[in-house]
């Protein structure tokens, strides 16, 4: 799979290469033919306006604004060419666990008391996140992020997002070009709530529509009076034009705090605004087949008010508005053009039409990054299935599951059958017990965003997931590991009560007590789980707790290792029953710790 992206790239480098040869020229030219026309205009005023070499400098003018025009197009590709060279270029570290140096790990998105988004690697280093998003947009990876740490889709919803996902990663062209279109920014776009609180709110600049005549007659009524006045030689008429010129300029500063404020609305989102038109263009050209991505479509383009026609016209607007950042500029547009108030009128017009759209077609524009980063895996591995969720039941059955956060050279992959009952998985340490149980969580996280999982095959009912794995003291507010611990586990038992379908997934129970403790402790645990009708896995070095088998209804598991010259192998392979090993002892000879008798 990695030689399509490497020939990707290497195609890329090709254009990119014979492209730039082009931009080297025409630079050149540019400057040959700039020189050619400053000599034109020498000899024009040296021959006091000749017609032969005010004609010629006019041709030499031209084909510079061309040549200006063309290297710009040659840039945009050059630009292009290099953002999806870089996009295949994440492709293959994705492939190759180089994935981990993408900047953006979402980890400002993450809440530590989530019920498992630490504990699976959902975001933050070294995450789902980091390694599947290829969003952009504020929306785009507030969705990833959203169905990722909290999906609530229906059986049929998540039927429809599998099919979307599965034509999207059929069609990785398609995906490229959605990336590539906001791929140059370094950082993702920001919030645009100032422009969606403006879009949404009510009420006019100036009331009457007696202001807006004023502002389309009065530059035309300036205009005329001053060329009158100036061909005329009428003084009177020049003072009469300066005077209404003073007015109109004293009229937008008094109204300045306001305009001012619509404009630095439209100067935080003009370049951004670029980014949502090349995404709804490349959009526009694509016939989807599956019906939610039709719909989704729908959304932005079945109207003829449609959002590419809206953000296109705030982004021309944006770009008006953003002529007169100078005063040296905005003061004589502002004084005979009224420009700033037709900037604000233009803007006015705009809101009544699309206003409240407008955070509409933001948040599909999300949605559809959203759906082709949840295709990434589908692209860059080589078994992925898409699971049958149900939404009755409590079980998961699953045939060579992998984790899809480990390399695929080294990923060991294993059988799930778990239905109405509870795990005991023992074991010794690094065998692979704590790596099932997030490779369970993080696969049902996939699944019920409708994504595909690492699997053969996979069936699973729709269930809350709640982790206690990575358990951490905080010294700040006094509170041990052990305490830590109780807090996450009643957290899983309040859940337990709440929800009649829950699976949780326990590493390691009460590992900061001791061995008496903790074996009471975690046996009245799972008792309390299992009479509350949950499901789940629990890892533990306590062989007590395989026991539970005589009582309730838990299910014995174990990973094991074998020793060669001193050294522990691990096949990471799960096993049925108990384990009867284990290797503290081992691993302590290893480093060098000496043992005495």
């Amino acid at each position: 799979m990695e030689e399509k992206f490497k020939e990707r790239i290497d195609q890329y480098k090709v254009l990119w290469e014979y492209e730039n040869k082009i931009y080297s020229r025409i630079a050149n030219l540019r400057l040959i033919v700039l020189l050619a026309s400053l000599y034109m205009t020498y000899l024009l005023v040296k021959m006091q306006g000749h017609l032969m070499v005010f004609a010629v400098a006019i041709v030499f003018y031209g084909s510079f604004i061309y040549l200006v025009y063309r290297h710009q197009k040659i840039k945009e590709k050059l630009d292009y060419y290099e953002s999806m060279k870089l996009i295949n270029e994440k492709y293959v570290k994705r492939m190759n666990e180089e994935w981990h140096s993408f900047p953006d790990t979402g980890e400002e998105l993450l809440d530590e008391v989530h019920p498992y988004a630490l504990d699976l690697d959902i975001l933050g280093e070294r995450s789902l996140f980091q390694k599947i998003n290829t969003t952009h947009t504020w929306y785009g990876r507030k969705k990833l992020a959203s169905v990722l740490l909290a999906p609530d889709f229906t059986e049929e919803a998540i039927v429809e997002r599998q099919k979307a996902i599965k034509e999207l990663m059929q069609d990785l062209d398609f995906c490229q070009k959605v990336e590539g279109a906001t791929a140059k920014r370094k950082k993702a776009m920001n919030n645009p709530e100032k422009l969606l609180n403006y879009a949404k709110a009510e009420g006019d600049f100036l009331k009457g529509k007696g202001w807006r005549r004023v502002a389309t007659i009065l530059p035309w009524v300036i205009i005329a009076l001053w060329a009158v006045g100036y061909v005329a030689h009428i003084h009177l008429l020049i003072t009469g034009t300066l005077i209404l010129m003073f007015i109109s300029y004293g009229f937008q500063f008094f109204h300045a705090p306001r305009i001012g404020e619509v404009k630095g609305m439209l100067g935080t989102i003009i370049y951004e605004l670029n980014e949502y038109v090349y995404i709804l263009e490349v959009l526009k050209e694509k016939e989807f087949i599956s019906p939610y991505l039709k719909e989704l479509s729908n959304v932005l383009f079945k109207d003829q008010v449609n959002a590419l026609d809206a953000l296109k016209k705030l982004e021309k607007i944006s770009s008006k508005a953003n002529v007169t950042t100078q005063p040296i500029v905005a003061i004589p547009l502002d004084a005979i053009l009224l420009w700033d108030l037709k900037i604000v009128f233009a803007l006015e017009d705009w809101r009544k039409t699309y206003g409240q759209q407008v955070e509409h077609y933001l948040e599909t524009i999300g949605e559809i990054e959203s759906l082709i980063s949840l295709s990434v895996l589908g692209h860059v591995e080589e078994k992925v299935s898409f699971p049958l969720v149900a939404a009755e039941g409590r079980f998961i059955t699953g045939k060579q599951v992998g984790h899809p956060l480990i390399k695929q050279t080294v990923r060991v992959c294993n059988d799930v059958n778990m239905d109405q009952e509870i795990f005991v998985i023992t074991g010794s340490n690094m065998s692979g017990k704590t790596t099932f149980l997030r490779t369970i969580g993080i696969n049902l996280v996939l699944a019920y965003a409708g994504a595909p999982v690492l699997a053969d095959q996979l069936a699973c009912s729709m269930m809350k997931i709640y982790t206690s794995m990575r358990i951490r003291d905080d010294l700040t507010h006094g509170i041990s590991t052990f305490y830590a611990e109780l807090t996450r586990i009643k957290q899983i038992i309040e859940a337990a009560k709440e929800y009649t379908q829950m699976l949780f997934l326990i590493d390691e129970i009460f590992r900061g007590t001791n061995s008496n403790d903790r074996i009471l402790g975690a046996t009245s645990v799972v008792k309390a789980l299992d009479s509350l009708g949950t499901i789940g896995a629990i890892t533990t070095h306590d062989m007590e707790l395989c026991q539970l088998n005589d009582t309730i209804d838990v299910t014995n598991y174990h990973f094991s290792e074998t020793y060669q010259e001193d050294t522990i192998q691990f096949d990471y392979s799960i096993k049925a029953g108990p384990s009867t090993t284990t290797n503290a002892k081992y691993l302590m000879k290893m480093v060098g710790i000496e043992l005495i008798q």
